[in-house]
């Protein structure tokens, strides 16, 4: 985290030596999509299980990939035509999902909300090029800093013989991460200090490592507990039952290990993916 604003202040710095230029503000929202990574490989391989196993099975998991992007830059011209901005936005990806099943006298319901917020610091390269009088080409180059924030809960209700409990599980956790972007972005003047802007931005950013906090509870006349732990690490691993391979997520403190289990580390949040919004660009003159 250090070192990329150090880098970012430096390349301010070394551009605004000797030139005499102009501010920008850039502000814009709009929708983002993301791969998932190892978690969107958990919850589509938990899912895939419950359909192979249940035939009764009604519904399925599912992980977030699109969301709500917000965003902001200032962006320093050296040049007439060349900028360096730094930036920070704000993204979130949500998913809710239930599926259930009838086993003999058992049935089950469970939901599942995944949640990923992403806080990204970014530091960007500006090359703009005209196309026509009022409108203008943005393309963009840069590295950012994602702060991301991972919350996982589910919940299943379970009923067998008149008898019913509920067991409900919570994970949450922080981590950051290095990541590169490019762009391009079409700015229409509609006077000569503001611009309309619409901007579309490929993002390319993996975070592992997540260690973060759990609770587990279970109530009713079935069961009645309640755990939880601290600095416990989120794991990706590949489980073959009946010959089939499903990717899992589990959340525990030692790497998984054993005869059905292979491909086991830390599980990677993927944030590789697009941006589109559409917004404003307001002038600042020195």
């Amino acid at each position: 985290m250090r070192k990329f604003f150090a880098l970012a202040v430096s390349l301010l710095v070394i551009a605004g030596f000797g030139f005499c230029g102009t501010f920008a503000i850039k502000l814009g929202s709009g929708l983002g999509y993301i791969s998932g990574g190892d978690f969107a490989k958990g919850i589509r391989g938990w899912s895939d299980y419950y359909a192979a196993e249940y035939n009764s099975l009604r519904g399925e998991f599912l992980a977030p990939r699109s969301g709500m992007n917000l965003g902001g830059e200032v962006i320093y011209y050296f040049k007439p035509n060349m900028g360096l901005g730094l930036g920070v936005g704000y993204a979130r990806y949500a998913k809710d999902s239930e599926a259930s099943y009838d086993l003999g006298y058992a049935s089950s319901t469970e939901q599942f909300k995944a949640k990923i917020s992403v806080i990204p610091i970014t530091a960007n390269f500006h090359y703009l090029l005209p196309l026509l009088p009022k409108l203008t080409l943005d393309l963009t180059a840069g590295v950012s800093y994602n702060i991301a924030k991972l919350s996982w809960d589910y919940m299943r209700d379970f009923t067998l013989l008149g008898y019913s409990g509920t067991d409900q599980f919570t994970y949450s956790a922080t981590r950051g991460g290095i990541g590169l972007q490019a762009g391009a972005g079409a700015e229409y003047e509609l006077s000569s200090a503001i611009s309309v802007v619409l901007n579309v931005t490929a993002r390319y950013a993996s975070i592992a490592k997540f260690q973060g906090d759990w609770t587990e509870r279970g109530s009713g006349n079935i069961w009645d507990f309640s755990d939880s732990g601290s600095e416990t690490y989120a794991w990706y691993f590949d489980w073959k039952f009946n010959e089939t391979t499903y990717p899992q997520i589990v959340f525990q403190n030692e790497k998984p290990t054993g005869t059905t289990v292979s491909n086991a580390r830390y599980a990677r949040l993927g944030l590789t993916g697009l941006v589109a919004t559409l917004g404003i660009k307001i002038g600042l003159p020195l």
